[in-house]
Parts: structure tokens; sequence; C-alpha cells
């Protein structure tokens, strides 16, 4: 029997490719013969994982044909995407199965913070449909933003505890938790990544504050006002600890002891999450994945992004993180920030001893979660699926 081609196609982002190339390793060669298409300056962290790419003569296509054009030259048999805006489209022309990942904001019927956003520029793309004529281009048009990215096999790179499917939600069985979707600090080696200067730097500043705590404050790879605004005064206050040594991405200035501060744009967060005892982040999928797997307490820092502040609620709400929303006043935001870090320095307070306690009893679920998840037959439940089913 000829392989299975699985096209898959990230939103051009480093952290929506990352899930992809995960995925893509699980899968056995000898039965599937997968394929990325991607920006340019991605490709190297598909061909770093010894998987191909979809090679477009000149690429000098918009993204809605470059994906037709890959989906016909590859031949797929099925196309798994990551919060792209155009594989809706592309997936029904060509009436292909989609497995598509969605995360909060992507699911339907979900109960969202009024006057926060989302987190990707989907809300613009999606305004800027209304302007097409659908009928007369003979196109399928989107009701909700969730629409763009429902599959014929959703996937969810999370556990039940912390991204629950909303009780209206039809057809339950097509959403499937996989657990984190993540990559070894080797897979994720790139141009947009860390280099081996940064792990031999890194090395030696946690050598030389190994008796220190390790708080690891990331503000991923987007610039949030919210959090930049405030992230001079964050890490000088840590700093203020003499047992703390500060590993992150953000840049400060001001008088600081540079031998506990240690900062680049990309760092490699198995390493440092391996060590660290306080996790500071903005709640983007990977980064709470990260401070889950390797349970470590946590602070998260509201961005108005729905996306991440009602994951955030969530995690406090559970224990395993505290909240500061962005909207509070510079006094309290800081005075929360102060109190939050204090207690999670101490290994008796009650804070970090139920942060702890809580941390064991989710990373147990997610544990669970990925024994059971099989990609391989999710696959050929979505081909088998799309066979069933007429034609979009």
């Amino acid at each position: 029997m000829k392989p299975v081609k699985v096209l898959f196609i990230p939103h051009p982002m480093p952290s929506h490719l990352i899930p992809l190339i995960s995925l893509a390793r699980k899968l056995r060669k000898n039965e599937f013969t997968v394929a990325f298409l991607v920006p340019q300056e991605l490709g190297e962290y598909v061909r770093n994982n010894n998987l191909d790419l979809i090679d477009l003569p000149g690429r000098n296509f918009d993204k809605m044909t470059q994906e037709l054009i890959a989906i016909s030259n590859f031949n797929a048999d099925v196309i798994v995407d990551d919060h792209n805006f155009y594989t809706a489209f592309s997936s029904r022309v060509m009436n292909k199965p989609r497995i598509s990942i969605v995360r909060k904001g992507t699911i339907p019927f979900e109960n969202l913070t009024i006057g926060y956003k989302h987190s990707s520029g989907v809300n613009e793309f999606f305004e800027s449909l209304k302007s097409l004529d659908h009928k007369g281009l003979d196109l399928w048009r989107p009701t909700t933003i969730s629409d763009l990215f429902k599959g014929d096999i959703n996937l969810i790179p999370s556990i039940p505890t912390l991204e629950t499917l909303p009780p209206e939600l039809e057809e339950r069985g097509s959403y499937i938790y996989s657990g984190p979707l993540l990559l070894n600090d080797e897979e994720m080696a790139g141009s947009l990544s860390f280099s081996s200067d940064v792990l031999t730097a890194l090395d030696i500043f946690l050598a030389n504050n190994r008796n220190r705590r390790i708080v690891y404050f990331t503000k991923g790879i987007a610039d949030p006002p919210e959090i930049l605004n405030r992230a001079e005064y964050c890490i000088h206050s840590l700093l203020s600890h003499e047992e703390v040594a500060v590993i992150t991405n953000v840049k400060i200035q001001g008088q600081h002891d540079k031998s506990r501060y240690f900062s680049n744009n990309f760092l490699p967060m198995n390493k440092i999450c391996a060590v660290a005892d306080i996790m500071i982040h903005q709640c983007g999928s990977g980064a709470y994945n990260y401070q889950l797997i390797n349970k470590i307490p946590g602070i998260v820092l509201g961005s108005k992004c729905y996306d991440r502040d009602d994951i955030a609620l969530r995690l406090e709400k559970i224990g395993v993180a505290a909240y500061i929303p962005a909207d509070l006043d510079e006094q309290s935001y800081y005075n929360k920030f102060d109190e939050y870090a204090r207690q999670l320095l101490q290994d008796v307070s009650d804070l970090r001893i139920r942060q702890k306690l809580s941390l064991e009893e989710i990373k147990g679920e997610i544990d669970c979660i990925q024994g059971a998840f099989n990609f391989e037959s999710i696959i050929r439940q979505a081909i088998e699926k799309r066979v069933q089913l007429q034609p979009y």
C-alpha cells in the first residue's frame, strides 16, 4: 500500500510551526510521506528535522494560490494546519481532508472575555473577508472566526482540565486532545533560535548562579506592550533579591547586577525550564505548557488577549499559576507582582506549596493524554470521515 501523503501548513510563525513538526515526527516514514509549506525563513527548522519542504518556483504567489499549487503538486491525501487563515478555503477547493490545530479563541461557542482581542491578526483578516464578493466568486463564506479553523478533525494541544469544550459544541467527537505539542532544544535549532554561543554562555551563567533561585521571565516571541511597558520594573524587582538570578528575552536598562541577569532574544526553553524555580510568562500555548510539563510555579502577566488571558484565569483557578491582569493601575500591578514573587521564592509559602501540589496533578493528566494520543490513526480517521461525507 502506498504511503499516505500529509501536507503541513502553519501560520507563518515559529510558534505555529513547532506543533506541526512535533506531529510530523510521530509518523512512520514507511507509511507516511510528509511535506511542509512554510516561508523561506522558517524552512531550516523543517530541514533540521529531516523533513521535506514544498518547493514553489519563485514563490511570487498570494498565499491562497501557494496552498492550492502545493496541495496539487504534492498530491496531498490530507492537510494538517495550525492557525492558517487560508486553509479553510484551499482544503474546500481541493476537497481534501483537513486536520486543524485549535486552541482557546478558535473553538466554536466559547465564552471569551469581552473587550479583549485575539493575539493574532485573525480579527483583521476575518473583517477583510466581508468586502469580498463570495457569491460572485463562488467562495465559501465563514460566519465566525471559529469557522476558519474548523477541520474534519480538530486537535487541541492541551488537556481537558485547561481547555474545556463548550457544552453547546456539536460534533464533540471531532475535537481530540493531544497534550502539549513541543520540540526539544536540539529540534528547535535554527537561525531564528538560539546559537551554540548562547548555550555556552548560559551554561556558564547557570554554573555561576547554581546556589541562587532561577527565575525565567519570557514575553514570548511577540512584543505585547501590556507586558513590555512593565517588564523593566518587574525584572529589577526580581533582581533586588540577592538570591535570585533572572533569565529572560527582555532587555532592561538601568543599574543591575549583570552577573545575575542573562538575556537573549531566543533561548533554549527545555534547558531553562528544567532548572527554573519560577516561570513568568504571557500564557502563549507553548509557554504555559512548558511551565506545566516542568512543574514550575508561575506567574502569568496579562496581555488583554482573550485567547491567553482566559487560559491564565483557568490556570489561576486550578492553582498552578498566579495571574496579574494587564488593566490594573501600575501601583496595584506592581504590588501584586512583588507579593506573588515574594511568596513563590519561599519554599514554605502557602502559594508555592499549593501550586506545586496542583502542578503534580496536571502533569499526571498531561502524561495520560499524551500516552493515549495516536496521530497516525487520527490521520486515517480524517480520510475515512471525508470519504463518507459529500464534498463541500
